[in-house]
């Protein structure tokens, strides 16, 4: 997994970070975040939201990749 980018997201309210699976197969991944987040959701390319909220536990996302997949997380702040 790689992290593409990170940047403060269009509505100023958030932060939004953009990973790729790099290897061309299948894995997980364990994202940990020292911010003050309350909820982690997908999004889209465009950031917008796709409806599926993050299992965030103790400052820490899990992830599962397919190959070459680009995900884009809008991480809520509190």
């Amino acid at each position: 997994m790689i992290a593409e980018s990170i940047k403060v997201g269009e509505d100023k309210t958030s932060v939004v970070v953009r990973l790729y699976e790099s290897h061309g197969a299948r894995g997980k991944a364990r994202l940990r975040i020292g911010l003050p987040v309350k909820e982690v959701r997908r999004t889209n390319l465009l950031e917008k939201e796709t409806g599926e909220v993050e299992t965030f536990d103790g400052g820490t996302v899990s992830l599962k990749f397919r190959p070459f997949e680009i995900v884009t997380l809008k991480l809520i702040l509190a």
